[in-house]
């Protein structure tokens, strides 16, 4: 995320999300794992941090910044990834289109109601993953 651990914007965003989750039956430790990355320095760090998320075989990144999203695509050409905060991603050839996304971009979501939209896209890319079947779930 392009923040500092202690933002405290971050954190609510965080927070809003790891509470839908765990309203969905996802929780941390049991059924799910997220590994964070704070990178409020991205457009220095961006490409290592993307490797390093990477090299976790994660099944899915979840993002913000158009780029971020282009350092992870870069990294990796098939690892899923749920964004927000880019603000033409059709237009910057970041996704194919908000229907089809394609460039192994999972899909997108706006400032509005981001933390429901993002549970809501995650949900999307494991339409079969049921917290009770997940062995584990990885976000950064």
């Amino acid at each position: 995320m392009p923040y500092a651990a202690d933002d405290p914007e971050a954190r609510r965003y965080m927070e809003a999300f790891l509470q839908r989750l765990q309203e969905l039956g996802w929780m941390i430790g049991r059924n799910v794992q997220i590994d964070y990355r704070w990178t409020p320095d991205f457009a220095s760090r961006g490409r290592a941090v993307a490797a390093e998320l990477v090299a976790l075989a994660p099944d899915v990144v979840l993002t913000q910044t158009g780029t971020l999203v282009s350092d992870v695509q870069s990294a990796s050409g098939s690892v899923p990834i749920v964004f927000t905060g880019v603000a033409d991603a059709v237009g910057s050839g970041r996704i194919d289109s908000l229907a089809r996304p394609g460039a192994c971009c999972a899909a997108t979501a706006t400032a509005r109601n981001t933390s429901g939209a993002i549970t809501a896209i995650t949900k999307r890319v494991f339409n079969t993953a049921q917290p009770s079947n997940s062995p584990g779930w990885r976000s950064s």
